[in-house]
């Protein structure tokens, strides 16, 4: 069975905030012992008012009241009574102003450190190395940034807050009932403390149990929707909707009754404790009245300040254990969290936008590279060395599982050889000048991502739509050979919108969209990834015709599954089993 959240992970949860949002939790922290403060002198000033109101001849008995009574000249009981009375609604008007003064400064903090944690781990993702991403699921961080960072601030963060806050209001009442009658708040205390203390003890394995089973129930209900709709395209044309739809049910059944079952569990003890607190007042009434020589009328102001007490003290008690619950609930999640944060160490410092590149006018290239892949044996690159020339067309074949992606991926910088160095015009890249060489670079990939907007904002992906360069948008559309399309039979041109992963358009277009993005900067190097295997053999010529009016302007590398595709390459790397098998042009290697 799990243990509660561990004192080291209480202050890793609370180092995951910055600066400013730690002084934000000293101010929110403060202003809850305020509010402890104010709920005990609300609960002890109605003591006097109800001592007046029913002997009005303590003013005179009581030395406190008689120097009241005396310093501030009064010369009327009843209206020394309505001055108590006024400073009672007064200082009931500046506890609630307090309270929902708190309570604004609470949410803001909660929702500011919801913010700045999701935009933190964000950041760290965005920091990784291209390898932290191999085999890793996409919507896991979507989730984790978008749902389990609200679910670490409202069910922990905020409740650890709220035990604080709880916990001085029930200290500051019972010790101000403890002077009342010791012995009475004493045995009170003991008995309600004891069902509390049942009632957790008894829900608290369950709960942790719930608490594991919705981050497993909601990292699957991610993962369903975000592949029926990812794939949306196979799923119409294989009918399979319903599969999809009966797989997400029984999972989202099960994750409403796992929250609705938090739910009744943390509200449960309400009830039982609205019977155990008022008939603990009630007996201690009934106590009082019977031991008291002079009836009800000696007892009235003791029974006020205990009832009145109870019914501040009741909602507390029950919002403490609330905040025990939830915080329990939420352990699961908050530990995983935490882990996630620990990819902080790891995350590089983002690049910011720049012109400057890496001058590459001569050459690229690769000396004795050794590549393994995370968790495997066999290194993925065995000892390779090649050389590309600036403004040559060159091409990478082989089999699946050759090593032709991988060495590219090496290329462009996203992979780090174990060994072997990466060197442009003799300059080796390293992790300081790695972005400078990359913003040499346009990649085209086999799956084009094409957002649901327009054409424009598609080819200048990432920009700013008030920063995008239009004409650098036309200049690329022209080298990619689809200005004619979208300028010709178009009604928008550039502002038409192309449905989610290009849904309007043709598998060519699409391409040759992906490849104006990869041109939208002017890049030196244009890399291409298999970016025509899954086109038909006239689409495929018609993209080819747009890269091949490139060749001799850009250095273009292009990786293929088809070697005719690659026939006016300047040079041709075959590798196999991860090794440089041989290179040489069209003719020399496959003409025989």
């Amino acid at each position: 069975m799990r243990k509660s959240i561990p004192l080291h992970h209480i202050n890793n949860i609370f180092n995951l905030l910055n600066k400013k949002d730690r002084r934000k939790l000293i101010i929110v922290m403060f202003g809850s012992i305020v509010m402890g403060i104010l709920e005990i002198v609300g609960v002890s000033s109605i003591m006097p008012f109800i001592s007046v109101a029913s002997n009005p001849d303590i003013i005179h008995t009581n030395q406190y009241l008689r120097c009241i009574y005396t310093y501030l000249h009064f010369t009327s009981e009843k209206h020394f009574l309505i001055a108590l009375g006024l400073l009672m609604f007064f200082f009931m008007v500046i506890r609630n102003a307090f309270s929902a003064i708190l309570m604004y400064i609470q949410v803001r903090f909660s929702q500011g450190c919801r913010h700045n944690l999701s935009l933190d781990l964000f950041r760290y993702y965005l920091g990784q190395k291209y390898v932290f991403f191999l085999g890793k699921n996409s919507y896991e961080f979507s989730k984790n940034i978008n749902s389990e960072i609200e679910q670490i601030i409202n069910g922990t963060i905020m409740q650890m807050v709220n035990l604080l806050t709880y916990s001085i209001q029930m200290v500051l009442i019972g010790i101000f009932l403890f002077i009342i009658n010791p012995v009475s708040t004493l045995l009170i205390f003991i008995f309600i403390t004891f069902v509390y203390s049942l009632i957790f003890l008894s829900s608290k394995r369950k709960v942790n149990q719930l608490g594991k089973a919705r981050f497993y129930l909601n990292t699957e209900r991610n993962r369903i929707v975000n592949e029926a709709f990812w794939g949306i395209k196979q799923v119409k044309i294989s009918g399979n909707e319903i599969i999809f739809l009966n797989e997400f049910k029984p999972i989202s059944k099960r994750l409403s009754l796992n929250v609705a079952s938090e739910e009744v569990i943390g509200v449960l003890p309400k009830y039982v404790l609205e019977i155990v607190g008022v008939s603990a007042i009630i007996f201690y009434i009934m106590y009082v009245i019977l031991q008291s020589e002079r009836g009800f009328s000696e007892a009235i102001t003791s029974i006020s300040v205990y009832a009145y007490a109870g019914y501040r003290l009741m909602p507390t008690m029950q919002q403490f254990f609330r905040s025990l619950t939830k915080i329990k609930y939420s352990s699961h999640g908050t530990e995983s969290i935490i882990k996630e944060f620990a990819i902080k160490v790891h995350a590089q410092p983002l690049p910011l936008p720049q012109s400057d590149t890496l001058p590459f006018t001569k050459k690229i290239t690769l000396s004795h590279i050794i590549f393994t892949y995370p968790n495997k044996k066999q290194p993925a690159i065995k000892d390779i060395s090649l050389e590309i020339k600036a403004n040559s067309l060159v091409g990478f074949c082989g089999q699946t599982g050759s090593g032709k992606t991988t060495i590219v991926d090496i290329i462009l910088g996203l992979l780090i050889p174990d060994s072997g160095t990466l060197a442009i015009d003799d300059v080796i890249i390293t992790d300081h000048n790695r972005n400078l060489w990359q913003k040499n670079i346009g990649y085209v990939p086999q799956n084009i991502f094409l957002s649901n907007s327009s054409i424009k904002s598609n080819i200048a992906f990432g920009i700013p739509e008030n920063q995008i360069d239009i004409e650098a948008v036309q200049r690329a559309a022209k080298m990619a050979q689809i200005d004619q399309f979208i300028e010709q039979e178009l009604e928008d041109k550039y502002e038409t919108k192309i449905g989610e992963q290009g849904i309007c358009l043709s598998g060519g277009q699409r391409q040759r969209i992906g490849i104006a993005r990869a041109l939208y900067n002017n890049p030196s190097v244009l890399v291409m990834d298999e970016a025509t295997s899954a086109l038909d053999n006239k689409t495929e010529t018609d993209v080819m015709n747009a890269i091949d009016n490139l060749a001799g302007k850009k250095t273009i590398i292009l990786i293929a599954h088809r070697i005719s595709t690659l026939k006016n390459c300047d040079v041709i790397f075959e590798l196999s089993h991860g090794k440089l098998n041989r290179f040489g042009t069209y003719h020399e290697l496959f003409d025989k």
